[in-house]
């Protein structure tokens, strides 16, 4: 049988990207890093004995198993049981658990199983911090919470991003993030509009790619994560007619 790859300290510092105060890599990263590295070894979820892919758990919230396969005959994990969750890590319940949800279950316990059996980008689950892989290359511009880092520093770290200049930390008010209740209230409204106007909604996509810069049809979740961000989506919410 083959052993799953050891893939601890493949990612780095330009994968991770900050949504409010959490750390995270996007899953289509993860999986590159997974056909890239780890070759032949492919995610999978088990089916529920209900019929699906989503589990019940004894209080009635939603979870799936998955587990990983691989290239040679009998190369299989264990299986990883993963919940279903809200953007707030609260379980959801599987009467309320839509296509939507498996397929973020699915990405999301993709990532963890990664972590689990290969360590891939396990430096975000442990909260240790991402190292840049390029020593040469000392002086690289990263992401700032509102912590000051010395300037020996050369790092980023899971849940605290650092911006180095000239050995100070200088932070700008729109450059901070966007705190978790915020972001999530956001979120909610963004996801309103997208339900209850589409037009305005495909028109906010694409105002805010061409605002900041990203390639048109971008999405635009990930990216929201500074507080100029946030400046502009309240503003260009609230400059949207209400539909009666």
């Amino acid at each position: 049988m083959s052993q799953f790859p050891d893939l601890a300290g493949v990612i780095e510092p330009g994968d991770v990207f900050l949504k409010g105060r959490a750390s995270y890599v996007a899953w289509a990263r993860i999986a590159k890093y997974m056909n890239e590295k780890a070759p032949g070894w492919q995610f999978a979820i088990k089916e529920s004995p209900q019929g699906g892919h989503m589990w019940t758990a004894p209080d009635g919230t939603a979870y799936i198993i998955g587990y990983f396969v691989g290239p040679e005959i009998g190369d299989r994990t264990p299986d990883f049981p993963y919940s279903a969750m809200n953007n707030r890590n609260e379980p959801i319940n599987f009467d309320k658990c839509s296509s939507r949800v498996l397929t973020d279950t699915h990405r999301r316990g993709f990532c963890a199983a990664a972590a689990f059996f290969g360590s891939l980008g396990y430096e975000l689950w442990a909260k240790e911090e991402v190292l840049e892989s390029q020593a040469e290359s000392p002086e690289i511009e990263l992401q700032q919470t509102n912590t000051v880092r010395q300037p020996s520093d050369v790092e980023l770290a899971a849940e605290d991003l650092a911006v180095k200049f000239s050995g100070k930390v200088v932070i700008q008010p729109d450059e901070e993030p966007i705190p978790t209740r915020e972001l999530n209230t956001l979120f909610d409204q963004i996801m309103a509009l997208s339900k209850e106007n589409k037009d305005a909604f495909d028109r906010l996509k694409a105002d805010y790619c061409k605002t900041f810069d990203l390639p048109e049809g971008s999405g635009i979740s990930e990216h929201i994560q500074l507080k100029k961000h946030l400046h502009w989506c309240q503003s260009f919410l609230a400059s949207v007619p209400v539909k009666k």
